[in-house]
């Protein structure tokens, strides 16, 4: 009988001096589960720390997402380096403040971080000066979940997952303007819509009243039977 495979290592002290081994500034290390360890560093190291995950045991950047701290008015991105092989996980926290929020971008190292760091450059107006699809030297990158006529105020713009982000409710009859901050309206950003026919490819109209049968759902028409004159003209 074959011999059961070894089951994998789950040795956590020994991953912890393993990631020690880098020899950057390491505000705080700590095991979180059997297969999970957190380190928080400053943002000057985040991509020497990368670098050296990269070729030690964590090939993979499998998430990264971003939080707001507004009472600390500061941000914070979140990095999952993964091992499928041992099923090891280093969670990387890294922040910046609200006033100067840029990160290294890890697309150099990384390349599965760049719809990560764009998707956070959305949400959250993180720069990543260096990544790949940069639009200028500051990080500032193209949209991809937002539309590209997002507009740019002269305050901060409205990146809807920081906390400060609020929906404005509009009247009916009006697009619903979600890019406001709290206490403040943007109503020269609310368009009127004309909903006046907007049915009309859809289903039925009468001359007074709109029939709401959907022309998919009509049944045939008969065909008109011949008039008895012509029947006896054959």
């Amino acid at each position: 009988m074959a011999a059961a495979p070894e089951a994998p290592s789950y040795d956590e002290p020994e991953v912890i001096t393993q990631v020690k081994k880098w020899g950057g500034n390491i505000e705080n290390i700590r095991a979180l589960y059997r297969h999970q360890i957190e380190i928080k560093i400053k943002r000057d190291d985040l991509v020497s720390l990368a670098t050296f995950l990269s070729r030690n045991g964590w090939p993979y950047v499998t998430s990264a997402s971003g939080v707001d701290f507004p009472e600390e008015k500061e941000l914070e991105v979140v990095y999952f380096f993964s091992n499928f092989e041992n099923k090891k996980i280093v969670i990387v926290k890294v922040r910046c403040p609200h006033d100067d929020a840029w990160l290294a971008s890890l697309c150099t190292v990384f390349m599965s971080t760049n719809f990560h760091e764009r998707e956070i450059y959305d949400l959250f107006g993180i720069r990543f000066p260096g990544h790949v699809d940069q639009l200028d030297d500051e990080g500032n990158l193209p949209k991809l979940l937002l539309p590209d006529d997002w507009p740019q105020f002269e305050d901060d713009p409205p990146y809807p997952f920081r906390k400060e982000y609020v929906q404005i409710a509009r009247p009916f009859g009006q697009v619903a303007d979600t890019r406001g901050f709290k206490g403040k309206r943007w109503d020269k950003f609310s368009r009127p819509i004309d909903r006046s026919g907007w049915l009309d490819e859809y289903y039925n109209e009468s001359s007074d009243e709109k029939d709401y049968t959907l022309r998919s759902h009509e049944a045939p028409k008969p065909k008109p039977e011949a008039s008895e004159e012509k029947k006896d003209d054959n």
